[in-house]
């Protein structure tokens, strides 16, 4: 097994997860690794419920202001 340091999040990465948890109602883990990279888990139950997810994920647009990446467009 690698040596793994736990990693802390910036404030927006911990503000992102936290919306999505939100609004997915669902615990949503985020990991990211020291290279930058990682990966998003979020749990579900039903194929109903990941077309839920994938509703959710797709209603999100990425939009690039002053060079960070930022999520919005929950309209429902």
């Amino acid at each position: 097994k690698r040596n793994e340091q736990k990693t802390i999040y910036s404030f927006e990465h911990q503000k992102i997860s936290n919306e999505l948890s939100n609004k997915l109602e669902k615990k949503v883990k985020l990991k990211i690794l020291k290279s930058g990279k990682g990966k998003i888990e979020i749990p579900f139950n039903s194929i109903m419920t990941l077309d839920m997810v994938f509703y959710v994920l797709y209603l999100w647009t990425v939009r690039k202001t002053s060079n960070r990446t930022i999520l919005e467009g929950f309209a429902f």
